[in-house]
């Protein structure tokens, strides 16, 4: 989840956070202080974490949800 990637890396998660919600990266690239390749590719890394995150779950806790 998300809050789990916070805990990783919080900056990473508020990037992937800021761009689900609508922000361009060149937006979320001047909030941060970074390049719009950083972004980029933050965001990248935040949905392969998070897809792998959610792959990698029990499937007996999905149904017990």
């Amino acid at each position: 989840s998300i809050e789990a990637l916070a805990v990783h890396d919080a900056r990473t998660a508020d990037m992937f956070w800021l761009s689900y919600m609508g922000f361009t990266q060149l937006e979320i690239a001047a909030i941060h202080g970074v390049t719009d390749r950083t972004v980029r590719n933050q965001i990248v890394f935040a949905r392969a974490w998070l897809k792998a995150q959610l792959n990698s779950e029990d499937p007996r806790d999905k149904a017990s949800a």
